[in-house]
């Protein structure tokens, strides 16, 4: 039986993983990994995002277990149409953008759902909040009219 370390002289330092290709500039199709507006408005991205509602309601009620394929199924949408998953770098004096493992794809189409549940769950709060705060106002002025119905009688 041969191990691996067995299998290779000492003097021979070999990768297990190839460099990544430098990608200079992403594409229309590819979705950026990172913070803030630019990559939020991204073709790439707003395309995942547009992805992640028409999937959101078959994720959202999936077994836990049922979620990863659906995450996916989204990076393989994003790859049919051209697209990449790919995070920028900065190593050495060169920089550019370099495509992402296929599990740190499916992992970002994940987040992509649990954040658009975020999105959803606040709009509902602020949304319940302004609801709460009309009536309260209608309250409001409904004694206040009848404070002044009474100074009036």
């Amino acid at each position: 039986r041969i191990h691996h370390e067995d299998a290779m002289p000492n003097d021979v330092s070999v990768s297990l993983t190839p460099t990544p290709r430098l990608i200079e500039t992403p594409t229309e199709f590819d979705v950026l990994l990172g913070r803030g507006r630019p990559f939020q408005n991204h073709s790439g991205n707003q395309y995942l995002r547009t992805l992640v509602a028409e999937w959101y309601d078959t994720y959202d009620t999936s077994p836990r277990k049922g979620k990863t394929p659906i995450a996916e199924r989204l990076v393989y949408l994003v790859h049919k149409r051209g697209g990449r998953f790919i995070k920028r770098v900065c190593e050495g004096g060169m920089s550019g953008w370099v495509e992402v493992e296929f599990s740190e794809a499916s992992g970002k189409a994940a987040h992509a759902f649990r954040k658009r549940r975020e999105t959803m769950a606040n709009a509902q709060k602020r949304e319940e909040s302004r609801a709460k705060a009309a009536s309260m106002g209608t309250k409001a002025e409904t004694l206040a009219e009848g404070k002044r119905m009474k100074v009036g009688s």
